[in-house]
């Protein structure tokens, strides 16, 4: 069993109870169109005096930036990775949209585009499933932590073999070099990587008590 997700901390706020992957959501015709920048400082409470939070501010602070929304990831096989992460990952289904030439700006990718957008949640985590149609998706995942870029993402789970053969099942591909085991406070840890069925590197890290 998997019992959480993590990429570098958030705590995403989500409207409205998510769908367990057995009740899809119905994709929109169309995403939004792109809204306008909203002012400096929108959104915030005034400051001591009535003023709006400073644009700048000294080194370390992080301004204005209130919570991590999601991340998002680009698959080539859309219904593949979608029983992937929730069926093999414990993710569920949220938002779903179909993107398409309204956003082509924010996707960087020139019209004519078109897009399945499905967000799925775990915990505090929330990950945004890129399915294309036009055009195709293309290159490959990170393959080492030493590229640059979000290079993995990492669970923890109760049975390390259990997970990892349901993964398999589903696409997955164990990096057998990098089964590790090591001391822990009270126990040893165990930790494997694996890639989804697009490459993107899964981490699994297991903890035993004494």
């Amino acid at each position: 069993m998997i019992r959480t997700a993590s990429i570098s901390a958030t705590r995403t706020v989500l409207a409205g109870r998510p769908r367990s992957c057995c009740q899809r959501p119905q994709l929109a015709d169309t995403f939004p169109v792109a809204f306008p920048r909203p002012p400096a400082g929108a959104g915030q409470p005034p400051q001591q005096g009535g003023n709006l939070p400073s644009e700048s501010g000294p080194r370390g602070t992080a301004v204005g930036v209130l919570s991590v929304s999601h991340i998002g990831v680009c698959v080539a096989d859309f219904e593949r990775s979608l029983r992937f992460y929730t069926e093999g990952l414990g993710f569920e289904l949220a938002e779903a949209w179909t993107i398409g030439d309204s956003l082509a700006q924010l996707a960087e990718v020139p019209p004519p585009m078109k897009c399945r957008s499905q967000m799925l949640v775990k915990g505090p985590v929330k990950l945004e499933l890129l399915g294309w149609r036009t055009p195709e998706a293309e290159g490959a995942a990170l393959t080492t932590r030493r590229q640059i870029g979000f290079t993995h993402l990492s669970l923890h789970v109760d049975d390390l073999a259990a997970v990892e053969s349901r993964l398999v099942e589903l696409g997955g591909t164990p990096i057998e070099h990098t089964r590790t085991r090591f001391p822990a406070p009270d126990g040893e840890s165990y930790v494997l990587f694996l890639a989804d069925p697009d490459g993107i590197r899964i981490e699994l890290m297991q903890e035993t008590r004494r």
